[in-house]
């Protein structure tokens, strides 16, 4: 199956294999960076991937294609974060082959350095790390090697799902050592009636990281205000609008993607997820995402990897990508992400479960806790009737309030059986 290159030779085998054998995992160790030298510690856990990852290695590649420019890139600007302990050599080898990957663009015909005429996209990198491997400390990493080599001239977009999120963002930049002006996006734009003038090029908002949420960027025209900021710092005295996007060479970071995974015809997020890759298409592109490899059909917001369109003759349109793959079965999906880590563009680890173990208790329910059940419905009923009371005084749609209402008692009842667990749980 002819998956990114025409001229990639994948061995045929006859033998179907099981689509469960992906499923089994094989201990993982950075390629790049050893522990062997004292001074460099270990990830905190042992980690694995899939053996199906595990059979091929990440290669090693460059903007000129020479051998071991990666592993020399890697040791003159990432290695004293390992050492020093702010990075550990998994997350340092995702920040390696991840600004390493950003080297490169995309032509008409193919995939070259940057220098190679007739450029059109720049390259992105994919980071599918699991739970415990630090997707947060490794985006922080890849940011600050932006901030260092000036890329969108000091402006960097961070994309994430909460708002909340930030305080982590702000914890992983300062333990990495960029210490720079973190905007909250939702601050500067979400309120009502802001206009995000403050954004533009001209603008009062100055260099630093733009954080902002999926549900932000579909809101209202915040496209074009993020679009201002990002692009104000790459215009020059005589430059449009649009050569300042084009110019701009800044990192884009879609922090949880599969946020944007559906692109359906009323899915507003993943339309505008592409069209900010396509505005900017000197941008640097990171995606990160736990499931991102999961369902062909969930993956038509990573442009940037190069699987169709102008990177690929063969797959011109995500759709027809999409119906060459679906036609292969699982089979297909365990050659694409073999054939994405193998290219550079993907890695996806976890921490290893080898040793752990589970029981399920049964947790008896005290006096106490039992009386703040019955309180808590009572309360939730009463809750329902003044709702119902007020509903029909306005004489308004009651389908909105209901959702909230039965969203809002589902997470709280969720919340109260985890606490009613928590004692039980310290004693053992």
């Amino acid at each position: 199956i002819e998956l990114l290159d025409s001229d990639d030779e994948c061995e045929q085998n006859d033998t179907k294999q099981e689509a469960s054998s992906s499923m089994s995992t094989s201990d993982y160790s950075s390629q790049l960076f050893t522990t062997k030298n004292a001074l460099i510690p270990s990830h905190t856990s042992p980690a694995c991937e899939s053996a199906l990852l595990s059979s091929v290695s990440a290669c090693n590649f460059s903007s000129n294609g020479s051998d071991g420019a990666l592993q020399d890139e890697a040791a003159s600007t990432i290695l004293p974060l390992v050492v020093e302990g702010k990075l550990s050599p998994l997350q340092a080898e995702g920040v390696a082959l991840a600004t390493t990957r950003f080297n490169r663009v995309f032509t008409s015909n193919s995939a070259g350095s940057l220098q190679q005429k007739g450029a059109v996209q720049r390259a992105g990198f994919f980071l599918g790390d699991g739970a415990g491997i630090g997707k947060g400390r490794q985006i922080a990493a890849i940011i600050r090697d932006a901030f260092c080599r000036n890329h969108g001239r000091g402006r960097q977009l961070w994309i994430s799902t909460s708002r909340e999120l930030i305080e982590d963002a702000k914890r992983d930049l300062n333990d990495v050592g960029c210490h720079v002006e973190i905007h909250d996006g939702v601050d500067l734009l979400g309120k009502s009636g802001a206009s995000g003038k403050g954004l533009g090029v001209g603008g009062s908002l100055g260099k630093g990281v733009l954080f902002i949420t999926y549900s932000l960027l579909v809101s209202g025209k915040r496209l074009e205000d993020i679009l201002n900021w990002l692009a104000g710092g790459s215009i020059g005295k005589n430059d449009s609008k649009h050569q300042a996007e084009q110019s701009y060479d800044g990192l884009i970071v879609f922090d949880e993607a599969h946020k944007a995974k559906n692109l359906e015809a009323d899915t507003r997020t993943a339309k505008l997820v592409i069209a900010l890759q396509e505005r900017l298409p000197n941008a640097r592109v990171l995606y990160c995402s736990a499931t991102g490899v999961s369902e062909i059909a969930h993956m038509a917001y990573a442009v940037r990897l190069g699987l169709w369109g102008s990177a690929n003759p063969l797959y011109p349109t995500f759709d027809s990508f999409k119906d060459a793959l679906t036609r292969r079965g699982v089979g297909a999906m365990e050659m694409l992400a073999l054939e994405m880590k193998r290219k550079g563009l993907f890695l996806a680890r976890t921490l290893s479960w080898e040793g752990a173990d589970f029981h399920t208790l049964e947790v008896r329910l005290g006096q106490k806790q039992v009386a703040s059940y019955d309180g808590a419905v009572k309360w939730w009923f009463r809750v329902k009737a003044e709702i119902e009371s007020a509903l029909q005084m306005l004489n308004m749609s009651a389908n909105t309030i209901w959702r909230l209402y039965f969203a809002a008692q589902q997470r709280f009842y969720k919340e109260m059986c985890i606490c009613a667990k928590v004692d039980e749980v310290v004693a053992q």
